[in-house]
């Protein structure tokens, strides 16, 4: 059994020192293949700039804005993220503009979570809501925009009544 940890071991560091070689290489392309593990492992603020290397090379392209969009969520840049699912919604492909419509919806509910006034969460909250209807117009069986279209909503409704 020892002899296969230390093996091991050393596959997993040759593993670290191939990644770390690959991501601060001095004359490296931007890479999907990077860009997607850096995502699939937890490190979205990386891959957030490693897609945005990706886009400065193909700045028309829907799949890149989600992509950067989805790692600017997961990052906590809910502003960044905004910014590129609106940008993804310009796709023909029916199934990418559903799921940016949906985040959109998601990240516009977060915005207005952040917000402090009452005004601009009610803002961030109206617009999540029309965005959650579009991906419904897109797919009235997406029960994850139905039910988040319905939360907030009562959460909608609720700061109406305490605001007024």
């Amino acid at each position: 059994m020892k002899p296969m940890l230390t093996q091991v071991r050393r596959s997993a560091l040759a593993g670290a020192i191939a990644t770390l070689l690959l991501l601060c290489g001095p004359a490296r392309a931007a890479s999907p293949g990077v860009a997607r593990r850096l995502y699939d492992t937890g490190r979205y603020d990386a891959a957030q700039a490693e897609y945005q290397k990706l886009l400065r090379e193909k700045p028309d392209d829907s799949r890149l804005q989600f992509n950067t969009a989805a790692a600017a969520y997961k990052h906590g840049d809910f502003a960044g993220a905004a910014l590129g699912f609106e940008a993804a919604l310009t796709t023909d492909n029916l199934q990418l503009q559903e799921q940016s419509y949906y985040n959109l919806g998601n990240t516009l509910y977060r915005l207005g979570e952040k917000a402090a006034a009452p005004d601009e969460k009610m803002g961030h909250w109206e617009q999540a809501l029309k965005h959650y209807g579009s991906a419904l117009s897109l797919d009235p069986k997406d029960a994850d925009a139905r039910n988040n279209q319905a939360l907030v909503q009562r959460l909608l409704e609720e700061l109406k009544k305490v605001s007024s």
